[in-house]
């Protein structure tokens, strides 16, 4: 008889004639009790076999979060990756971007796999983060080249949990959370009514009449709050249930999610609803059946303006805080009709947001489906044949309502709505051998597949105006349809691809990986489709060695080197072709023109990742992993400016070179470990260095005024290009600008656009984590950081800008503008011209307490007693409870280099309860 169990050694028994009892007892394994996991096509590895750079976040970090977005919960967690949130919107995403961004023009988002099949970032988004086992990120090209094209950013591969066909019963889960939602930072500080009068009367905003009827108005209906009054006490909602178990052939995981929160803004919320169901029979010996359907529905509600990131609307629902006017009152006298009325229309032309996301409401609707089939068939010892076949979709519609009933409106209304559907089918066949040539000695693994990708996608939209009555406000009930309400779209692309994989590992000392790839993509050129990747690697395991292995203090020595090629293939469809368009019109006669001028020769992007890491262990309670990294990327697309002696004005060519280059650090300890004690802490850490390489032809630099950035050689592609802020002369309170050879001028148009050494994406981010568990009690703290990182504060600007913006509210620090001769202040004097320069840049650096969770189980000597439960575990969820930062806007945890009108991140608090049965 065979004893095994998952992280115990296999023990063989021999049962003899009249045995009743046979007592045994399984050692444990150190190799089967490493993590394994999944970094490719084929079968589940150990992490200490992979020659690769990968890092896990398990189950117990992303579970139980507090939001939809199942991305936030991986800030801080990976190291080299920088995850941001720029907003507290309940539909809102996150950026992701590991080791850097590799690419000007073309994607830099990662690669999404979740159980196997390549997937949308709406799909990765729209999972219910307590349906995960775990997330894998690739970060190396021996770990990512197997994907080819597609994995020039990293790979993010998410395992769903499934049933165990061990189980002896089916296990039923429920959970219930309630959480509120508040702003997680204002720095805004705002004068008061009073003040702002006082200042705006001194310089002539507003006359003596206006004065007195404001200062009366404020003295009888008192001052309002305008952040509190847009930004309010948000609830969550969240129900799930989910059923695991399996017989002798049969393995099953079904679950169910729905999630309700309010936005903290008016008409801002998102409604979801989750299924999924993981199938898994073993059909007979040789062959297994699996079955992966997720199906997700969400509605959401989006604020007007709520994450623009260039202009200015005063009168958006986000900006309203910002710039109304602290004199303002909700309420006033209305002397016609003797009674005490609401504004809806402010005395500054402001309208109030609550009327106006009621007059104008919008919102849209996700249907999203992701799933694959897999056969896995294993007719003899060693070998696997798997196909895996999947799709990927979203329905989506958007419907935006101008009611006639607006006091704006002029008594008509209007109506659009928008219509888009994709999907993606994909369909994988891989063949892979394992033997020993010599057993426990010699580990052989061949791997060959093919891939093939049809997407397409296609979009309709359609509006009208007229329409009187609010009870009557579908397209059809207006009377005018413009040209501009209308529009219909699709695309399509393909990509076929083979690649092969052979890893080798000798006893458990050396490991050796060698991948090849080769893919074909629509969205290239036709003479230029075909691109071949490839990566070597190898691990060498040097507590292994005789040397060390009996080394009580060195618990673990590896060595990884890892060398591989990449492409970026995230362009537009057509990107490659001359496309031809309409719209330039002569009189009402349909003209066309050249849209693109295409180019048969444009082809992928191309990374080439060198990777070195060591990892080392003490004392069976420390283990700390260092990696550097290279990261080279050539043949970056890019729009090449044209003589106009040629006809074209540009084209999109490969001509640009970039570098990454960085540091990744992993730590982590156990503290204390004991039948009931448990403490461990880890910390992540990364740094990455960006520099351009090269442009096209002879240009060493191509300046972009406009978005205050420039793509100089030897300079990082994210660094800022603007007028250096000097200061303010003392004796005409004129502002003063850098010249370029360092001279102070006060006229705008001679003030130097420079290259400055600062940049919107931080070169440094991590994170780090606290672990403690007593008995059924268990605390985790999840902080989370980046570094010199700068961000324009374009609210500032605009509050500020005397001369842009008046009679609107003004910080405190504007009592400090410049108002006679002699005075020392960094604030010009009033109606002075604005310019934006480094006065509004910032640091934006920070530091977070990301998540902080308690929850405490009941004891299982209680639960027996009931002869079902088996499990209650009640927990408090709270994120961005902290943040220390200089920035001086809401909040600096903004991927963007300018910021105008955010919506702030929220703080959250959540309280669940958990049945298990």
């Amino acid at each position: 008889m065979v004893f095994e169990y998952l992280g115990y050694a296999k023990q063989e028994v021999t049962i003899t004639a009249g045995m009743t009892v046979a007592n045994v007892k399984l050692s444990e394994d150190n190799e089967q009790i490493e993590q394994v996991v999944v970094i490719g096509y084929g079968s589940a590895r150990s992490v200490g076999s992979v020659t690769g750079s990968v890092s896990v976040v398990d189950a117990n970090i992303l579970n139980d979060k507090p939001v939809m977005n199942v991305a936030d919960a991986l800030s801080g967690q990976v190291s080299g990756m920088s995850v941001m949130t720029s907003s507290g919107e309940p539909s809102q995403s996150s950026s992701i971007r590991i080791h850097g961004a590799g690419s000007i023009s073309a994607g830099t988002e990662p690669l999404y796999v979740i159980d196997g099949m390549p997937s949308s970032a709406n799909q990765f988004l729209a999972i219910n983060s307590n349906d995960i086992e775990n997330m894998v990120t690739l970060k190396d090209a021996s770990a990512t080249s197997i994907y080819g094209s597609r994995a020039a950013n990293g790979v993010i591969y998410v395992t769903t949990k499934k049933g165990s066909r061990r189980a002896q019963r089916a296990q039923f889960r429920f959970s219930g959370n309630y959480g509120v939602s508040t702003p997680v930072n204002n720095k805004f500080r705002q004068m008061n009514g009073y003040d702002l009068l006082d200042w705006q009367l001194y310089f002539g905003e507003i006359s003596q009449t206006d004065y007195a009827t404001y200062k009366d108005r404020l003295d009888t209906f008192g001052a309002v709050d305008w952040f509190r009054y847009i930004y309010q006490t948000a609830p969550t909602y969240t129900g799930e249930f989910s059923v695991n178990g399996g017989s002798e052939n049969i393995g099953y995981y079904v679950s169910g999610s729905y999630m309700n929160q309010d936005g903290m803004a008016p008409q801002s919320s998102m409604e979801r609803y989750t299924m999924r169901t993981n199938l898994s029979a073993q059909a007979n010996s040789w062959l297994r059946i699996n079955l992966n359907l997720a199906a997700a529905v969400d509605k959401r509600e989006s604020t007007q303006g709520a994450t623009t990131s260039q202009g200015l609307n005063p009168t958006s629902v986000t900006n309203f805080p910002i710039y109304m006017a602290t004199y303002m009152t909700r309420q006033y006298f209305d002397e016609e009709t003797g009674r005490i009325e609401d504004y809806l229309l402010f005395p500054n032309n402001m309208i109030d947001p609550y009327y106006v996301m009621e007059k104008a409401p919008q919102w849209g609707n996700n249907h999203l489906l992701n799933g694959n089939f897999s056969i896995v068939l294993t007719p003899v010892k060693g070998l696997t044949i798997t196909s895996l076949n999947g799709i990927d979709g979203n329905y989506s519609t958007y419907t935006f309502t101008g009611l006639p009933s607006h006091f704006a409106s002029g008594g008509t209304g209007s109506r659009t709505r928008q219509f888009s559907q994709y999907y993606t089918l994909s369909t994988s066949n891989t063949i892979e051998y394992k033997f020993e040539p010599i057993k426990d000695m010699h580990n052989i693994t061949l791997l060959v597949g093919q891939e093939g990708i049809d997407y397409y996608s296609q979009g309709f939209m359609a509006g009208s105006s007229g329409q009187i009555d609010d009870a009557l406000y579908l397209i059809g009930k207006g009377t005018q349809v413009k040209m501009s309400d209308v529009g219909e779209s699709y695309s399509s692309y393909n990509m076929l691809s083979f690649f092969g994989r052979v890893n080798y590992e000798y006893g458990r000392k050396y490991a050796f990986d060698l991948t090849l790839r080769n893919d074909a993509s629509s969205r290239f050129g036709k003479d230029n489709r075909n691109a071949l990747f490839y990566a070597i690697g190898g691990m060498w395991n040097i507590k292994e060695e005789n040397f060390l292995k009996d080394n009580r203090v060195l618990t673990d020595l590896k060595l990884r080197v890892t060398y591989g090629t990449q492409g970026n293939s995230s362009i537009s469809n057509y990107a490659s072709l001359r496309l031809v368009s309409t719209g330039a019109n002569y009189g009402d006669v349909s003209g066309k023109y050249f849209a693109s001028t295409g180019n048969n020769y444009l082809g992928w992007e191309k990374q080439g990742l060198f990777n070195v890491s060591l990892e080392f262990g003490l004392f069976n309670w420390l283990s700390v992993s260092a990696t550097y990294y290279d990261r080279r990327s050539s043949d970056m697309l890019y729009d090449v400016p044209y003589p106009p002696s040629s006809g074209i004005t540009s084209r999109g060519e490969n001509a640009l070179k970039m570098k990454n280059q960085g540091v990744d650090l992993d730590i982590n300890a156990t503290l204390f470990h004991n039948d009931d004690w448990n403490i461990t802490i880890g910390a992540v850490f990364g740094y990455n260095n960006n520099k351009i390489t090269q442009l096209y032809g002879t240009t060493t630099s191509i300046p972009q005024p406009d978005s205050f950035r420039t793509y100089e050689v030897g300079k990082s592609a994210w660094s800022f290009y603007m007028p250096v802020f000097m200061g303010v002369d003392p004796r005409d309170g004129k502002a003063m600008y850098d010249d370029g050879n360092g001279n102070p001028v006060k006229d705008t148009n001679l003030a130097a656009y420079i290259t400055l050494d600062k940049q919107y994406i931080a070169p440094y981010n991590g994170g780090f984590d606290l672990s403690a568990s007593w008995k059924g009690l268990s605390l985790q703290v999840n902080f989370a950081y980046q570094l010199d990182k700068w961000l324009i504060n374009g609210d500032r600007f605009f509050n500020e800008s005397s001369n842009i913006v008046p009679r609107t509210a003004r910080p405190e620090y504007m009592k400090n503008i410049w108002r006679e001769p002699g005075q020392v202040t960094n604030i010009p004097k009033y109606g002075e011209t604005s310019l934006y320069s480094t006065a509004y840049l910032e640091n934006a650096s920070y530091l977070r307490l990301k998540n902080l969770s308690l929850s405490y189980q009941l004891p299982q000597s209680l639960l027996k007693k009931t002869g079902f439960i088996q499990g209650v575990k009640f927990s408090v969820v709270m994120r961005n409870l902290w943040t220390l930062t200089n920035y001086t806007g809401y909040d600096p945890e903004y991927d963007s280099s300018i910021i105008y009108g955010m919506y702030p991140n929220t703080r959250q608090y959540s309280f669940g309860l958990e049945l298990v049965f």
